[in-house]
């Protein structure tokens, strides 16, 4: 029978822990949520478009949709990516540093998703008036602040 050091046990049990903690960590955060599912792209961008003034609808609407397939694109990148990653989880035999290489691939994938939403959202709210802005940001207030009660968070 082998011996392996304490070392060994270690890393061993901190490979586990990693793996484990992606796979949980990946249930809770991508797993479908029935009742709190997280709109689509379209859905989130009809309902901002709701709340900016008439006068600054057309203008905000049309770059949010110029926008959408880029970001659409590049989710689908990301998605594709966190797949990979899932794939190289369940190898056998298991390689860490092909999961290493693909979750850090699937990280930048969504580095590069959050950036391409955050750009299209800039470019249309740059469109609005300040009331628009505004009306906007106060809209995030609220939510974040409902997501948090939610959570129970102080």
């Amino acid at each position: 029978m082998r011996r392996f050091s304490r070392a060994t046990w270690l890393t061993t049990a901190l490979g586990a822990s990693v793996a484990l903690n992606l796979v949980l960590g990946g249930l809770l955060v991508f797993a479908p949520k029935p009742q709190g599912r997280r709109p689509d792209l379209a859905t989130v961008h009809r309902q901002m478009e709701a709340l900016v003034p008439e006068a600054d609808r057309a203008r905000f609407t049309a770059i949010l949709d110029a926008g959408r397939p880029a970001v659409l694109a590049q989710l689908e990148r990301q998605r594709a990516a966190r797949a990979a990653a899932e794939e190289a989880l369940g190898q056998a035999p298991f390689d860490p540093a092909t999961l290493r290489a693909a979750m850090a691939k699937a990280r930048g994938e969504y580095q590069q998703f959050s950036i391409a939403l955050e750009d299209n959202l800039i470019d249309a709210v740059s469109t609005l008036s300040p009331e628009g802005r505004q009306r906007l940001a106060e809209d995030s207030r609220r939510r974040r602040e409902a997501a948090r009660r939610a959570r129970g968070d102080n």
